[in-house]
């Protein structure tokens, strides 16, 4: 008997029997004998799993066939009665719940607007100054006869250790009898509810009311099956199952609103979706413009898949917020991956950026003409970046320039040849056409590292020829001032001065 309960004091190692309610229910029960034996009996299992002390109504009243009253007490809880006894509550045997029981509120027909019926029962909560507790109080309720003037609220409010009112009052929410036609789970919504508990908590009170809103038709009934408070920790720890001496558990926290998952904590690990069904998947939702997955010195792996920014998707993951990655991230793109930017809507300017089969990094728009209206920006090197033109238009119009923006780093712009991107627009100048004519037309063999250049032999231009002749906007300069390439335009403009020049001067010789 002292190896079985721990202590050597007589009077516990010579105690036999149980510990039972005024009623008889069994609370403690010293039988150790048969498989069906409880130490603890039902009602107090319950409370110890629900939190709520008779919280599935297993112990009945005293007068287990009559109304709920001041005199015939629900076993742990209070009663408040404002309709005169009009609203009644009886504890019903029913098969279905799992404690036999289900405290069934009546309201009978003809009951008026304003009556009410509630049970209460305060809850022993752990204070803490940091507030790292939380309690959620819910309600399940089934079998309700349809109306629509009566309804069941779910409030509670916290306490102090000598039962005056803190802080923590929740919003009452509240089912109708008609939702609860069949079954229904009476919970706090996020805005109604104040999570954790306030740090001079020592009870929470939870109260359940049946009331009406008008006048009922016919006599209705709702039966509550169960009353239970949810509790939840700062912290939860996960162990580890397969290698449990070698990896370290996982940890759960929320801090500053911000919820972090540490897979094998003080070590490292990762986080998988289990993909052990084909419905596996993970998304970000939020205010739009504000939800966003962040990568920090990570990677964002798509294998054979899309990933997609839309602003409206219907039927599928909508991401509304931005991919940011830093220094030393990079996003991959397997075979059969596309990155796509755009408005989302099949032809009007949506851009896929792709790798073809000469690993030339490509972009291509086959909606509409001036998908460069945004610049793409690459450091420099042996790569290329070809921009491909829309079928629907000619190449010319949709030409583009390889400028230095500074060191190492470039960008492709379109050409913008509309008066609407330009101002101070003049006739080019005298020293336009004395350039044009000391710039002489090469041929040479290309060095670039690319098959389509390498050892060809060109026809074209020199750009410090170009910048020696003293046509400076025909040439873009790197980071050390020297010349890089030319603007295609910019010599055509030239040459298109020298031929006016030209011109103009043969018709005078004409005319004389």
């Amino acid at each position: 008997m002292t190896e079985k309960y721990g202590t050597n004091i007589s009077g516990l190692t010579a105690f036999e029997g149980d510990v039972s309610t005024d009623g008889g229910a069994s609370l403690i029960d010293t039988d150790s004998d048969g498989a069906t034996a409880l130490l603890f009996g039902p009602a107090a299992i319950r409370e110890i799993q629900a939190g709520v002390a008779n919280g599935d109504f297993a112990i009945p009243p005293d007068d287990a066939d009559s109304n709920i009253t001041d005199e015939n007490p629900l076993p742990y809880f209070s009663i408040t009665d404002t309709s005169s006894e009009a609203i009644t509550a009886a504890v019903i045997s029913d098969v279905t719940a799992g404690s036999g029981n289900v405290l069934r509120f009546t309201v009978p027909g003809g009951t008026t607007t304003g009556k009410s019926l509630a049970i209460s029962r305060f809850v022993p909560v752990p204070a803490t100054r940091n507030q790292a507790f939380l309690f959620v109080p819910e309600a399940f309720c089934i079998n309700a006869t349809a109306t629509a003037n009566a309804r069941v609220t779910l409030a509670y409010q916290f306490y102090k250790l000598d039962q005056t009112t803190t802080t923590g009052t929740g919003d009452s929410t509240f089912e109708t009898f008609t939702t609860i036609s069949t079954k229904s789970t009476i919970r706090f919504t996020a805005n109604q509810l104040r999570f954790n508990a306030p740090p001079d908590a020592a009870f929470i009170q939870i109260t359940l009311t049946v009331s009406t809103t008008g006048t009922v038709g016919s006599t209705s009934t709702v039966d509550l099956c169960e009353l239970r408070l949810i509790t939840g920790n700062s912290d939860l720890f996960v162990a580890e199952r397969t290698a449990p001496t070698t990896t370290q558990g996982a940890r759960i926290v929320q801090e500053s609103g911000v919820l972090k998952l540490t897979p094998a904590y003080g070590g490292s690990g990762s986080i998988t979706l289990d993909a052990a069904t084909t419905t596996s998947s993970l998304a970000v939702s939020g205010t739009a413009g504000t939800a966003s997955v962040t990568l920090n010195n990570g990677n964002f792996l798509a294998e054979n898949g899309l990933f997609r920014g839309e602003r409206t998707a219907a039927g599928s993951a909508v991401f509304t917020g931005a991919l940011d990655t830093d220094a030393g991230d990079r996003v991959r793109i397997e075979a059969g991956g596309t990155i796509e930017w755009g408005d989302g809507t099949s032809g009007t300017g949506d851009v896929n950026l792709y790798r073809s089969s000469s690993t030339t990094l490509r972009t291509d728009d086959t909606f509409a003409a001036d998908f460069l209206y945004a610049t793409l920006s690459v450091n420099a090197g042996n790569g290329n970046f070809n921009a491909d033109g829309p079928g629907t238009t000619t190449l010319t119009a949709n030409q583009c320039v390889f400028v230095s923006i500074g060191g190492t780093e470039y960008q492709i712009r379109r050409y913008t040849s509309s008066a609407r991107y330009k101002t101070d627009i003049v006739p080019a100048d005298e020293v336009v056409l004395e350039a044009s004519r000391r710039i002489v037309p090469k041929h040479f063999t290309s060095t670039v590292d690319n098959p389509q250049e390498l050892g060809q032999t060109r026809l074209g231009f020199i750009a410090e020829e170009i910048h020696e002749a003293g046509l400076t906007h025909a040439v873009a300069y790197n980071a050390e001032g020297q010349p890089e390439s030319i603007d295609s335009v910019a010599l055509i403009a030239a040459l298109w001065h020298r031929v006016n020049d030209l011109e103009s001067r043969l018709k005078a010789l004409e005319a004389e």
